[in-house]
């Protein structure tokens, strides 16, 4: 019983072997169906043999987490609006009517706008029990829904947790990958607004990254990028600026390391001036930022300079701002919602 067991273990691993290769490979050539699908059932068979924290994981987990945010990623260009077709689609919308494909067969090779917008879709939702397989076989494609790529960023959370879990157990030998978990976890919670989430992931991956000798200084410029737009939409103005400070000090350095290395002129006249150009990109955000920091001290200074009469009038008002102000941002800082029981369904698939 104990050989044909060991057996059975060896052949699992040596399937989920092929798997991941072939998923990264479809990764890569960024065919994240079949790389989800590879990938799931890799972290499946993983688990089944050495459990579902066991160190084999950690790869296979963080590679089916990019190719989930890779997906989603998908799904949200194909409900782009192209120019030009959204008065013709709404007008069709608004009248109610169902495109037929003998009155209008130039829209069949283009999605209807109520396969495009979000909104629409949430209201197809409401008489799709009904009509549901009707609609998808008029519109000969399978119609987008929001909570597909909904459901593909939170199950890329928790496979990202899991993921944080085992490279953090590596210790030093895990640091390179824990803070790429972190900033993919960032990202996520910026695609999904909850920016103070992000700005947490991104410090934890910034304070990782400095202390690893070999960090690529272009993707720690990202890195700061990112950072900073994230807390210029909290309102930490200062701490915005000082970090696209510092992209732009990680893009020096970036120059001055591919100067040493005797780069070709040309190459590196050209790397400069791509370079460059970024910098002004951040120097004008900077500039933004200083604006908008400069009209909130403004707008604070004329409000702490009222007479003391007029500030006294509106107590109730001020108070409904403040709680205002306190919903919203409690409402930006909500976690994704826990779906341990998708992860398990997606992996059986």
């Amino acid at each position: 019983m104990a050989s044909s067991s060991r057996e059975q273990s060896q052949e699992e691993i040596e399937k989920a072997k092929e798997l991941f290769s072939s998923g990264t490979r479809n990764y890569y050539v960024k065919d994240y169906d079949h790389a989800v699908e590879d990938l799931s059932q890799v972290c499946t068979l993983y688990s089944d043999v050495y459990g579902s924290t066991a160190d084999e994981l950690g790869a296979p987990y963080f590679l089916y987490a990019k190719a989930l945010i890779g997906l989603a990623q998908n799904e949200v260009k194909l409900i782009d609006i192209p120019e030009g077709e959204e008065s013709e689609d709404s007008q069709s919308e608004s009248c109610g009517e169902e495109v037929k494909e003998e009155e209008e067969p130039e829209e069949e090779a283009t999605p209807s706008i109520e396969e495009k917008l979000p909104e629409a879709e949430k209201k197809e939702k409401e008489f799709e029990d009904d009509d549901d397989d009707d609609e998808v076989e008029e519109e000969g494609s399978k119609p987008v829904k929001e909570e597909d790529e909904i459901t593909n960023l939170q199950l890329a959370w928790e496979i990202l947790e899991l993921a944080v879990t085992i490279f953090t157990n590596r210790g030093e030998s895990g640091k390179s990958q824990l803070a790429e978990c972190r900033v993919e976890l960032a990202g996520i919670s910026f695609e999904n607004n909850t920016y103070e989430e992000a700005v947490r992931d991104y410090v934890k991956a910034r304070d990782i990254l400095v202390t690893l000798p070999d960090t690529n200084q272009r993707h720690m410029a990202e890195l700061y990028y990112k950072l900073g737009l994230c807390q210029m939409m909290v309102n930490s103005y200062s701490d915005s600026i000082a970090s696209l400070n510092s992209a732009c000090d990680c893009l020096d350095k970036v120059i001055a390391e591919n100067k040493e290395k005797g780069t070709t002129e040309d190459e590196i006249t050209e790397l400069i001036a791509e370079l460059e150009d970024t910098k002004k990109d951040i120097s004008c955000k900077i500039e933004e930022i200083r604006a908008s920091k400069m009209a909130v001290l403004e707008d604070l200074t004329k409000k702490c300079t009222q007479p003391a009469e007029k500030s006294d009038k509106s107590p109730a008002a001020s108070s409904e701002a403040s709680s205002t102000v306190t919903v919203k941002r409690s409402a930006t800082a909500q976690e994704p919602t826990n779906i341990n029981h998708l992860i398990k369904r997606k992996k059986t698939e």
